[in-house]
Parts: structure tokens; C-alpha cells; sequence
């Protein structure tokens, strides 16, 4: 049985990381918010669930329990829902 060579690890540019393709975990609809589960559906939340800032961290804090929620779905909750509210949220990196 042949083995297979280890392959060595492939630096990528700057400019290659940058275009890499970030999936889209939230969706907004005109009534709700959906995030995709890795289930193949979604978690919804009705927009006025989210509409102020004390809900949308009741709502991070409840996310955030959930086993399959990631961090790249909390961070594009948060824009969305600044998006809605008309903020202009600027996230560090």
C-alpha cells in the first residue's frame, strides 16, 4: 500500500486571505432574522425580538449557548441588525 506524502503547508498572500469568501450565516428578511444552522435550516428571530441594544444582547448571550453557533455568526448578526438600526458598526480585527 503506497502512503501518501505529506503535503507542505502553502503560505498565501495577504491580498489571498482578503479574497477568500466568508459564507453568509445570517439573512434578513422584511419580518425576521435567519441564521443558517449547519442543520441545512435556520433559526429565526422576528426583527422587533431584536430591535433595541439590550435585546440584541439578550439575544447574543442566548446565541452564544448554542453549540453550533460561531463567532462569524454573531459578528454578522451584529452588522445586520446595526445595518437595520442604521448604525455604522466598525469591527476591529
Amino acid at each position: 500500500m503506497k502512503t501518501k506524502t505529506p503535503q507542505p503547508y502553502t503560505v498565501m498572500s495577504a491580498k489571498e486571505i482578503m479574497a477568500i469568501k466568508t459564507p453568509v450565516l445570517v439573512k434578513e428578511t422584511k419580518t425576521t432574522i435567519k441564521l443558517v444552522t449547519p442543520f441545512g435550516n435556520y433559526y429565526e428571530i422576528e426583527r422587533s425580538r431584536a430591535n433595541t441594544p439590550e435585546k440584541l444582547l439578550g439575544w447574543i448571550a442566548h446565541l452564544s449557548e448554542k453549540t453550533w453557533v460561531t463567532p462569524e455568526h454573531i459578528r454578522q448578526l451584529i452588522l445586520i441588525l446595526g445595518k437595520i438600526k442604521g448604525m455604522s458598526i466598525e469591527m476591529k480585527s
